[in-house]
């Protein structure tokens, strides 16, 4: 391959992901974006200003997302630079993740939290 026809940009990881909607296709900044969840046949992307529905499924989008992303529940997908605690239920299987600035929770596994806990204090 010929060094001057490389193109730069694709070597640095993916500032946004395209999200197909159906008949439109929406690009998302990844920082925007505070969790992924799936709920019955559609897969609902919480983000700064707006919330969207896909029938994309949570491997498909997790696969695109990066090291950023952790599968915290089998039907979440958090940003990790947007969590701002951990609550646990007492006698309960799972955690609530809360975020910086949004109402919203995702689920935890109990068996997800010493390795979300791992990443958050790096």
């Amino acid at each position: 391959m010929d060094p001057k026809k490389v193109n730069p940009a694709s070597h640095l990881p993916a500032s946004r992901i395209s999200i197909n909607l159906g008949n439109e296709r929406v690009f998302v900044k990844i920082e925007e974006i505070y969790y992924i969840e799936k709920a019955g046949r559609q897969t609902l992307i919480h983000c700064v200003n707006e919330k969207f529905k896909t029938r994309e499924t949570l491997q498909e989008l997790e696969q695109r997302l990066g090291t950023g992303f952790f599968r915290s529940h089998k039907s979440y997908i958090i940003n990790i630079n947007r969590v701002e605690r951990i609550v646990s239920f007492p006698g309960s299987s799972y955690y609530e993740v809360k975020f910086e600035d949004y109402k919203g929770k995702a689920l935890l596994s109990r068996d997800r939290v010493h390795e979300l806990t791992g990443l958050l204090e790096r």
